[in-house]
């Protein structure tokens, strides 16, 4: 389909830019106050604002979402979770990082099958993948979505597991009132361009254990203590600079979070009303996730058509994620059948402010054709 005349094209996702009068005013004081790193004023004001926005005790920022899973990985090695060679189970439908850490750290990633509503990992799931030598559960709340969080909490207690949510899709997410962050023993949440708020590269690195605030402090910034080092650390640090972009974000990443709530209601109707698609669900007492848009088509063919078709309209759509195990893949094959249907059928539609009604009206008419 040839694109429509007077349809701007629009991309799949489009990073925020902060105010510039109010970065050029952040910016500035850094260069007055010669402090660029190192636990600065910016990097304190935007932990204690993302602290309060996750509704979590401890927050701590690093340099990206990758060092926040690692940082929270290596937490349960220092309480001797996760030797060298333990297995870590995890989810075969995520982005790369989240295996690529766990191989990183001299761990072996297991893959577990997902749920074929929530696409995200069951307590089920994961039990039936434990062996002698698992130490850890990496669990990856999937465009957002959450998994029966109390579930895998009880099992990880029972056998002895430590308990990490990849939450780089879930920054502001809820669960029965209560901030997604607080769930396990630890929470990675991601800071990158492409997410709601965002400090260009960045992360964070949460949890529910005040005790666990200062090993997060002092694991980020070389292991040191009063300048000595007192155990293992890296750096890991955000500097002025990025914070300074995350605190200029604040007001619009608001703003542009209530625009996703009403274009969010606005594509569950067009997708409803298109026969071939299908939402995935979400879990009951979870709130709205804001950063992506995933819908399943019935089958590969038909997913691949209609993302053609939506490139050929200027309509920017992406298939997310190829599958992390399998044939040419960075891991070997596992039994994971529902996972790698879903590979097949899933994509995201454009989801922020520049979407306008005639794209809507577009993608339903090419929706609708399939």
């Amino acid at each position: 389909m040839a694109r429509v005349p007077d349809l701007p094209p629009i991309p799949v996702s489009r990073p925020l830019t902060p105010d510039r009068d109010m970065l050029r005013e952040l910016m500035d004081g850094i260069w007055e106050r010669g402090w660029v790193t190192n636990n600065g004023p910016l990097v304190q004001e935007l932990e204690g604002a993302v602290r309060a926005d996750l509704d979590v005790p401890v927050a701590r920022l690093v340099g990206s979402g990758t060092q926040a899973l690692f940082l929270a990985l290596m937490l349960g090695r220092m309480r001797g979770h996760l030797p060298p060679g333990a297995e870590v189970i995890t989810t075969p439908l995520s982005f790369a990082a989240s295996a690529n850490v766990i191989e990183a750290m001299g761990l072996t990633p297991v893959f577990a099958d997902i749920c074929p509503d929530r696409l995200v990992l069951t307590p089920d799931a994961i039990r039936a993948c434990l062996s002698a030598r698992t130490g850890a559960v990496l669990n990856v709340h999937l465009f957002g979505a959450c998994g029966d969080l109390d579930g895998m909490a009880d099992l990880a207690r029972g056998e002895g597991l430590w308990l990490v949510h990849d939450a780089a899709h879930a920054f502001n997410v809820t669960l029965n009132g209560r901030g997604i962050g607080r769930a396990g023993h630890v929470s990675a949440f991601s800071l990158h361009a492409t997410k709601l708020l965002h400090t260009a590269e960045g992360g964070v690195v949460t949890s529910e254990d005040d005790a666990l605030d200062r090993p997060i402090d002092e694991f980020r910034n070389f292991g040191l203590v009063e300048r000595a080092p007192r155990g293992p650390g890296i750096n890991a640090k955000m500097s002025e600079p990025h914070a300074a972009i995350g605190l200029a974000l604040r007001a619009r990443a608001r703003a542009e979070a209530e625009a996703r709530h009403r274009l969010r209601t606005r594509l569950d109707a067009l997708v409803d009303g298109a026969p071939a698609l299908a939402r995935p669900a979400l879990h009951p007492g979870q709130s709205t996730p804001l950063m992506y848009y995933p819908v399943l088509a019935p089958d590969q063919a038909r997913r691949d058509r209609f993302l053609a078709a939506l490139k050929d309209s200027g309509i920017g759509a992406r298939a997310y994620f190829p599958l992390l195990c399998g044939e040419g893949r960075a891991f070997p094959a596992a039994p994971v059948p529902v996972a790698a249907q879903a590979a097949e059928r899933l994509l995201c539609l454009p989801f922020h402010s520049d979407v306008s009604a005639a794209h809507l009206e577009h993608i339903a008419v090419l929706a609708r054709s399939l």
